[in-house]
């Protein structure tokens, strides 16, 4: 029995699926969201084992994000062990020098699924990542897509009767070359056995709304040459 016209009837109906898939603008929240599921334990955030990164507690200043240098997932973020030390996060520092070639066509963005945060903290921070990016005149394009791809990591801990939340976000090039990194932390009222179950929705959008502003501010000094 022959079987040609099948197997060109199949080749034909996946060319035709993979071409429908090339849609790159954004219109919801999904994004930002950990396609890994969320850990049952502490529910922090497993890592995605499609977007490696380097692990935010093993940064240094000299070393660059690149897509071959992955995250150690069997190393989860605990309230006595934060992956971004608070003494760490005082201040957006500038990592390399970037030429106005650099931020010229800055107005697209991507994401990857962000690091170290559980799902129902991520929703609130995609959502208002969106909403800030919008008002600012920014593109959100599907990962790797972006004229500057934004890597986030989280960690929330205990800080006497406070938890707070720390982060970063790389900003990487095309290539994988990290540019920039934004640095701060937010303070959320209380303590819980697990951090992130006292963090607000008005917490994540606070941190959105300053991660947006100080991309905004980056891009034009580097579009400027400064």
């Amino acid at each position: 029995m022959r079987k040609k016209p099948v197997v060109a009837i199949v080749m034909t109906a996946a060319a035709l699926a993979l071409a429908g898939c090339n849609s790159t603008r954004l219109t919801d929240d999904s994004w930002l969201i950990p396609r890994a599921d969320v850990g049952t334990g502490n529910q922090q955030t497993q890592v995605n084992p499609d977007a490696p990164a380097q692990p935010a507690d093993q940064f240094t200043s000299d070393q660059p994000v690149t897509s071959d240098q992955p995250v150690t997932s069997n190393q989860p973020v605990t309230s006595n062990q934060p992956a971004i030390p608070s003494s760490q996060t005082t201040a957006s520092t500038p990592v390399s020098n970037t030429s106005p070639a650099a931020a010229r066509n800055a107005s697209t963005i991507s994401f990857t699924p962000v690091i170290g945060a559980p799902v129902n903290a991520v929703r609130p921070l995609s959502r208002q990542l969106g909403s800030e990016a919008r008002a600012r005149g920014l593109v959100i394009v599907n990962a790797n897509d972006g004229s500057h791809i934004l890597k986030g990591y989280f960690s929330a801990f205990a800080d006497g009767d406070k938890t707070t939340v720390a982060f970063v976000w790389d900003i990487l090039d095309g290539s994988g070359t990290r540019l920039h990194r934004i640095r701060g932390q937010e303070v959320a009222q209380g303590t819980a056995a697990d951090p992130w179950d006292v963090v607000q929705e008005a917490t994540m959008e606070t941190i959105a709304a300053r991660t947006i502003a100080e991309y905004i501010s980056w891009s034009a000094q580097a579009s400027s040459g400064g």
